[in-house]
C-alpha cells in the first residue's frame, strides 16, 4: 500500500531573492500543496 502525501512543508535556505522567487514559482505549479515560509537572518 502506498501512502499519499497531500501537503508538505519546505525549508528553503537561500540568500538570493531571485532564487527564492524562482522556487516559489516552480512550487506554485506543482500538484502537491506546500508551505514555503521565508525567514530573514538580519
Amino acid at each position: 500500500m502506498t501512502e499519499s502525501i497531500d501537503f508538505i512543508k519546505i525549508l528553503l535556505v537561500e540568500d538570493n531573492e531571485g532564487d527564492i522567487r524562482l522556487a516559489r514559482e516552480a512550487l506554485a505549479g506543482s500538484k502537491v500543496r506546500n508551505e514555503l515560509p521565508q525567514y530573514c537572518n538580519s
